[in-house]
């Protein structure tokens, strides 16, 4: 290359600079965004695991073929395949389930989400504490209570104190020792951030238990061992513990995988619907650019063909146009760049948290994502400048010089080349619009469907008691006795419910029910109620009666349950009165049916499920649940003030009303809803700027053929028609690739969808008429141009 390549190159970019602005803007906009989406591809997916060696470290769990599905491992189990074991050099356990702790010694106590772990866990991920040492025993002392902080932990209630190790804590009103800090760079991903850890085994806990199963297990094979090794090795080792422990290890067995997909593969489906409609984005830019260019190209044929007469180099003149094009794409990926730097954590907060994607909190623009944005930009900007050259550079000059005037000098190829980009552009814009119709209709459905009680003017709250509490049976129940006390003594509150676990929450209570007056069983969800959830949910009782004060003492074994359990176990539709057992171990009289109510989320079918007193055992995750005497959240302040006097040591979220609670369970629908019908609107508004623009090019073109027609005494239907032929060409072409796109789209939004096919007939009819009546009314100043054409003033200029 040369200098004279550059400025021909330079010349040609700031030649008519409006539309090339636009067109760059649009490039900017599309790289940025795409930007920001790899970036975020490459944190969850393509960044390696910070751990060492993270390919051979195996995720272990339970498994039973009637369950059909991995669970957790009991801590004898663990013991067992942890001693037996051969083909892992490093096995540690961690325990998630129920690991809160109530943090004191500051202004306000604080929730702390953390982790049981053994002695290994930290080795068995290659990383050393950056203060102090890890445990040495699985099993705290009474004189050697010892926790782990997290570095975040560390800093923020702990200014990075460097003197913190040996220092007390206190956690669920225990004092611990703090005896060591992770550094910054070592990071869980599992299903919740950990903040500190403390040894696997709690004080009343034995090692040999092997009825709760609730561990995750890690194992870091050894060199040279294969998993399908280490899966042989762990059958035989099955064999013998179900001949060992017939009563809990029969039907078990260890199923391992890789750990790190298993982290990563919830995000996959939906990072695969954003760089799709990403890429639809891109390659709509891409097209708008190509078409500028191209008119750009167009415009400077005669000046090509003078070149090529003088004997200007084909070589040459590529160079030039491969320069136009770098130039362009290289201004239009650094704006798009600096765009993605801007936007990034304000796009990034976006996503809804329902949207689980790995290591979100931690995309960045790296070197990796630069290399891949400047790539992509210089890529396109190249190939823009081949097909430009490409055009041109293969015409013979002498029919462009050749020609005089009003000469109709013919070429196809630029015709069906700007046809082509605009039918990719309404192809496109056909295939998000598609993906936005089917996105809104599911969220309409799912709006609609009946939530079965009253959720105006209710107010909620997740209490998470510290352990220290739950431990003692009198100190909770009187804890939440007093609340509801407060409570209900509140002026402006109309009755007051606790419950357990909170509805609309991720927690759930399970068992399977039987009746000796029924052959069948089902699997239920259990919920703990108080005497007031009926009235402050407004739910109906369809059979028998709600609780009553009675039932609610200790030895009491009333239970309600919901129209769908009735339905499975006693088709006949009678069940107050009817026996009950769980899991085969508490028996229950059944004294009430609730009519059935969404109390997980809108979509999912209602399951069986039973309701006990609340009290009955300990419960965790408890909220409560209160009904104002008037609209709106203005108690809000004042009910978490009665609830935090109960016990100034216990943490409280926020109160929020009930209609949030259930708004957030639609939070993925209007995010995907919102995100693919933006794209759409700028595709649609892209694509009829791309008919108008090609259509107004041909009147223009073909003015002198409608003047002569006009002037034989053509009729304006006439004229409409030749016009209109272009302009339904277009849009049959990109309806039927629009369509074929969007159902492959669909497919992939099928796991989002609720009531709605993927292939939607209504929704689809509905976006092809919509793209064609659009595009024809873009086509309509240009058609209405060519039949303004004045033959005297085009025939004279001639």
């Amino acid at each position: 290359m040369n200098s004279q390549t550059f400025r021909d190159g330079l010349r040609w970019l700031v030649a008519k600079p409006i539309p090339t602005v636009l067109a760059g803007v649009v490039l900017a906009l599309a790289l940025g965004i795409g930007t920001v989406a790899f970036s975020v591809l490459n944190a969850a997916i393509l960044r390696p695991p910070p751990y060492k060696d993270a390919s051979q470290i195996l995720a272990v769990s339970n498994f039973r073929a009637q369950r059909g599905s991995g669970f957790g491992v009991s801590v004898g189990r663990f013991q067992d395949f942890r001693r037996d074991n051969r083909s892992f050099e490093d096995i540690a356990a961690f325990r998630t389930f129920n690991q809160t702790f109530v943090l004191t010694g500051g202004d306000e106590p604080e929730l702390l989400r953390g982790a049981r772990i053994s002695k290994d866990f930290f080795h068995l991920f290659g990383v050393n504490p950056a203060l102090g040492r890890t445990f040495e025993s699985e099993r705290p002392s009474e004189e050697d209570r010892s926790v782990i902080l997290s570095y975040s932990l560390w800093c923020r209630r702990y200014a990075c104190d460097p003197n913190i190790v040996g220092k007390p804590v206190v956690l669920d009103g225990a004092e611990y020792t703090v005896s060591g800090v992770m550094p910054r760079s070592f990071k869980t991903y599992f299903d919740r951030p950990m903040e500190l850890w403390l040894p696997l085994l709690e004080k009343s806990q034995s090692a040999s238990d092997r009825d709760i199963g609730d561990l995750h297990i890690l194992g870091r094979l050894r060199n040279g061992v294969t998993l399908q090794q280490a899966q042989m090795e762990s059958a035989i080792l099955d064999h013998r513990l179900a001949e060992q422990y017939p009563a809990t290890d029969k039907d078990l067995s260890f199923r391992i995988s890789y750990w790190w997909p298993s982290i990563t593969v919830g995000a996959r489906p939906a990072l695969a619907i954003l760089s799709g409609a990403v890429a639809l984005l891109l390659v709509i830019a891409c097209s708008t650019v190509a078409f500028v260019l191209l008119a750009k190209a167009f415009a400077r044929e005669k000046e090509i063909a003078i070149r090529l007469a003088c004997g200007a180099s084909r070589l040459r003149l590529t160079g030039a146009f491969l320069m136009e094009g770098f130039l362009y794409g290289s201004l239009a990926g650094g704006l798009g760049i600096l765009l993605a730097f801007w936007g990034t954590n304000s796009i990034i907060a976006l996503v809804p948290d329902s949207i689980y994607i790995p290591r979100l909190n931690e995309t960045s623009l790296d070197g990796h994502v630069l290399a891949f944005s400047v790539a992509m930009a210089v890529c396109a900007g190249l190939i823009f400048g081949l097909v430009g050259a490409f055009s041109m550079i293969h015409a013979d000059p002498f029919i462009h010089l050749g020609g005089g005037a009003g000469a109709v000098i013919p070429n196809s190829l630029r015709k069906n080349t700007r046809i082509s980009l605009v039918v990719l552009q309404m192809a496109v814009a056909i295939v998000l619009t598609v993906g936005t119709g089917l996105m809104l209709k599911s969220l309409v459905l799912t709006t609609r469907v009946p939530l079965g009680f009253d959720a105006d003017r209710l107010l909620m709250t997740e209490i998470q008691l510290s352990p220290a509490v739950m431990n003692r049976s009198d100190a909770w129940r009187n804890y939440y006795r007093e609340v509801t006390e407060k409570l209900t003594s509140t002026g402006g509150v109309e009755s007051v419910a606790i419950v357990s676990p909170l509805p609309f929450g991720d927690e759930a209570f399970g068992g399977t029910v039987s009746s000796p007056t029924s052959t069948r069983k089902s699997d239920v969800s259990i919920r703990y109620i108080s005497d007031g959830f009926a009235a402050t949910l407004g739910l109906a009782v369809t059979q028998g009666r709600p609780f009553q004060e009675s039932d609610y003492l200790a030895k009491s074994a009333a239970v309600i349950v919901n129209e769908t359990l009735v339905h499975s176990l006693w088709p006949e539709g009678n069940a107050v009165g009817k026996q009950i057992t769980v899991d085969s171990k508490e028996a229950y009289t059944v004294v009430g049916v609730f009519k059935d109510f969404k109390d997980f989320n809108r979509t999912t079918p209602i399951l069986s499920e039973i309701y006990l007193p609340f009290g009955k055992d300990v419960t965790p995750f408890t909220a409560a649940i209160v009904r104002t005497k008037s609209q709106g959240g203005s108690l809000a302040a004042v009910i978490r003030d009665q609830i935090k006097s109960a016990d100034r040591n216990q943490p409280l979220a926020k109160v929020r009303t009930m209609t949030s609670f259930v708004s957030d369970d639609l939070a993925s629908s209007r995010f995907f809803s919102v995100f693919l019908g933006g794209l759409a609107c700028v595709a649609l508004l892209l694509a009829l700027i791309g008919i108008y623009a090609i259509l107004s090019l041909s009147v223009g073109q073909r003015s002198r053929e409608f003047a002569i027609r006009i002037a034989l005494g053509a009729d304006r239907l006439n004229v409409i028609s030749l016009v209109m032929k272009d302009s339904l060409l277009i849009i049959a072409g990109a309806e039927v690739l629009g369509m074929t796109g969007a159902l492959i789209l669909a497919k992939f939004l099928s796991t989002l969808l609720f009531g709605v096919k993927p292939m939607d007939p209504i929704t689809l009819a509905a976006v092809g008429v919509l793209s064609g009546a659009t595009a024809v009314a873009a086509s309509y100043v240009p058609t209405r141009a060519a039949t303004d054409v004045d033959p005297a003033i085009i025939l004279r200029s001639e």
